[in-house]
């Protein structure tokens, strides 16, 4: 980080990852789609749409204050060690490799923020059984 200033660092490192999250949720929602027998997964399918939405306008939102402040991201190529790319503000570009396996981690938090918050913003998703669960469960006695 020599040239960038910590700010625009912060806002193209998260735009990073949030790219790479949003790739994460999306091909975690295809592989649910096309798997058959799981119950749960029209809920589940449902869940990552809305943890999609909120990804997605996080990253609009970076891309919006990207494109007031000039700052622009060219990827460079990645290897089973690291993923390059070069952060551009004004004339100055640096190249910033990231270690995959911390590009995991990164990913893998985010994922949990976006459970997180999208479980708050979301919550008519987790509809309240109708029924108590004694009357699920033992109305047949009585």
């Amino acid at each position: 980080m020599d040239h960038l200033t910590q700010k625009p660092d912060h806002i193209l490192s998260r735009y990073v990852f949030l790219s790479f999250t949003i790739d994460t949720l999306e091909l975690e929602q295809k592989t649910l789609r096309q798997t058959a027998g799981i119950k749960l997964s029209e809920t589940l399918v449902e869940f990552i749409d809305c943890m999609l939405v909120s990804a997605k306008k996080q990253r609009r939102a970076l891309k919006e204050t990207m494109y007031k402040e000039r700052l622009f991201i060219q990827p460079l190529g990645s290897n089973d060690v690291f993923t390059s790319f070069l952060f551009i503000l004004d004339k100055k570009e640096e190249r910033r490799d990231f270690f995959n396996p911390a590009i995991r981690k990164k990913v893998e938090a985010i994922l949990i923020e976006l459970k997180r918050e999208t479980q708050t913003n979301y919550h008519h998703l987790y509809q309240k059984p109708t029924l108590s669960f004694n009357q699920m469960f033992f109305s047949h006695i009585s």
